[in-house]
């Protein structure tokens, strides 16, 4: 594959990564904010957690295509990116265990999901579920 190809890939990841989290990022806000409408759930919480280090590897990615050398500091992020990573994925179920608790303990109530797979979405009042 081409260089010019490999980098066009490499940012297109790149922004598709960013709007996931800005998505991720304002289910997370909205929670914190205790707005009328929260839509969370635990893989959320680890997407959150685990955000920074899909953003080090994907412009690492991209800086290792376009200058052809690894980044300076590589190991030493890489290694405490993994810690942060695996910190999200061990706590990101208990997180969204708590965080159901909390808000039925609140006053909110849960609408019906659509599937399995999709978040829980808390509201103040049931008619507020579409």
């Amino acid at each position: 594959m081409p260089k010019w190809a490999m980098i066009l890939m490499g940012s297109l990841l790149f922004i598709i990564c960013v709007l996931i989290s800005i998505l991720i990022y304002s289910y997370t806000l909205s929670l914190f904010q205790m707005k009328d409408v929260i839509v969370f759930s635990g893989p959320i919480a680890m997407c959150a957690i685990g955000f920074p280090s899909v953003l080090y590897v994907l412009g690492g990615s991209v800086f290792s295509l376009v200058f052809n050398k690894i980044p300076k500091y590589n190991k030493i992020i890489v290694k405490y990116l993994m810690y942060l990573l695996f910190a999200g994925i061990v706590s990101g179920l208990p997180i969204g265990l708590i965080v159901h608790v909390v808000l039925k303990n609140d006053g909110y109530q849960t609408c019906d999901k659509i599937s399995w797979m999709s978040p829980t979405t808390y509201v103040k009042e049931i008619s507020l579920c579409n």
